[in-house]
């Protein structure tokens, strides 16, 4: 299977199925749960390699610059004839760049979103959100 590239993204798409279903021993259902999930995963590597000329030294500092940014995009369908705690849409958004700066120093930015709507329920409607940073010194 290729993934399609554009420039210097590469798009992954993916699409999971998951079927759940549980049946008494009297042949009645206690469960019947369909999850449908869609998603696309979007990569990147860029390098910009670059260095800084520092006052009074021959020498260049060197800087990689390299960014690895990834980011996943999904949408889970949740549907149930018989549980009604079990029929939502779930979206989510994962982000990550890592950047390089030097050799030996690396900086992580990171965020997330979710956003949930129930079928029946709107009182469970939420949406959430996340940011981070990681900074790595490497010897």
């Amino acid at each position: 299977c290729r993934r399609p590239y554009v420039r210097k993204f590469r798009f992954t798409p993916k699409v999971d199925y998951q079927s759940d279903v549980t049946t008494l021993g009297t042949g009645q259902r206690s469960q019947d749960t369909t999850v449908i999930t869609p998603s696309m995963l979007v990569r990147a590597d860029l390098s910009l390699p670059k260095g800084l000329k520092l006052p009074f030294r021959k020498q260049v500092l060197a800087f990689t610059n390299r960014v690895i940014w990834t980011t996943t995009l999904s949408l889970a369908l949740r549907e149930s004839p018989i549980t009604l705690n079990d029929n939502s849409k779930l979206l989510n958004m994962n982000t990550s760049a890592d950047y390089e700066i030097a050799k030996n120093l690396r900086m992580t930015l990171n965020g997330a979103m979710s956003r949930l709507w129930h079928k029946y329920l709107k009182e469970e409607d939420f949406i959430s959100y996340q940011f981070g940073t990681v900074l790595t010194f490497q010897f």
